[in-house]
Formats: C-alpha cells, structure tokens, sequence
C-alpha cells in the first residue's frame, strides 16, 4: 500500500512540474495576421497599406467583417474559398478561413504547415465521424483548426474541408462580457 501511494505522489508531482509540456510554446503566438495586427482598427490597416472592404455587420455578433482587396487566398499552395477579417467595436479581433475543397494529401500537408508554424498543439480531438479539432492557446490567441470530409457518392472519392480560425479573446471576451 505504501508503495502505491508513493507512486501516487510521484506521478502527482510530475504532472503538477511538467504542465508546461501541455502548454503553447509562446514564442510562436502570432502577432499579427498578415500584417494587421492584433486590435488595430481597420483605418489603421488602410493608413499600413492594407486594403479592406466592408462586408457588412453580424447582427447577432456585433462583429464587423472585412476582405483584403488582393489577399493572397492560399496557405502553403492551398486554396482558400475566404479569408475574413473580424472587428469588434473597431479592434482586430478574428480571422475566419476555410479551404475549397481538398483531398486528404492537402489536408495532411495544411495540418503539417500549422504544426510548424506554431508547435504541439494544446487541444487536439478526432470525433466519431472523422472530423478534427485542433487548438493552441496562446497567451493572447486562439487559434482553432477544425477538418470535415463528405464523400461525393458510393465508391467516390473523400473531399476535405477545413475551418480555420484566430481569435483575440481579451477583446471578443471582454465585449460579450459587457453585453450580457
């Protein structure tokens, strides 16, 4: 018995001094999103250069959503039907992207490129049906990575969709706080 609750202890104590493996390596966080930056208005981004068009406001949300005139609408040669740009109470706050539709390779090659860009995931799971979640939080980002697939007909191929998304919590959080 004494053993047991020695082992106890001791893995304990190693969980408690090693969460920091479970953590996002910091150093990765994003500072920007393609050169606009996090809580920046968008008049900022057009005084930087940047062109964004208005595409309206999310009645629910309250987010104000944006394109970038000639945005680049790919990651690592991979198509992208959108990139949105999110703005709450005139702050840069979230980023909404999803693939065209890919095939299993694209996918693997996109998951392999966010791997890189930012670390061991902190959150990742495969539900029933074969879609994935993906997470890492960082200390002021979020950044969520989520695959779906439909199959085109009998005998038919897999087509891949992944859902991609940045959030600035201490703004979005902080609103929604404010309203409800």
């Amino acid at each position: 018995m004494k053993r047991i609750l020695i082992a106890l202890v001791i893995c304990s104590m190693l969980l408690i001094f090693n969460t920091k493996a479970f953590a996002a390596d910091q150093s990765l966080e994003p500072k920007n999103f393609r050169g606009v930056e996090w809580g920046s208005s968008p008049e900022a981004a057009w005084a930087n250069g940047i062109e964004m068009v208005d595409l309206g406001t999310d009645e629910k949300t309250g987010i104000a959503l944006y394109a970038r005139a000639n945005d680049r609408l790919s990651i690592a040669d991979i198509e992208l039907e959108y990139i949105g740009y999110g703005y709450l109470r005139g702050q840069f706050c979230l980023v909404m992207m999803r693939t065209t539709r890919i095939g299993f390779d694209d996918y693997v090659n996109l998951e392999g490129v966010f791997l890189r860009m930012y670390g061991n995931p902190t959150d990742s799971e495969e539900y029933r049906y074969g879609e994935k979640m993906i997470n890492w939080k960082f200390d002021n980002v979020v950044i969520e990575f989520d695959r779906y697939w439909l199959v085109t007909g009998p005998g038919q191929e897999i087509i891949y969709f992944v859902d991609i998304s940045y959030e600035f919590p201490k703004i979005t959080r902080q609103a929604y706080n404010e309203d409800f």
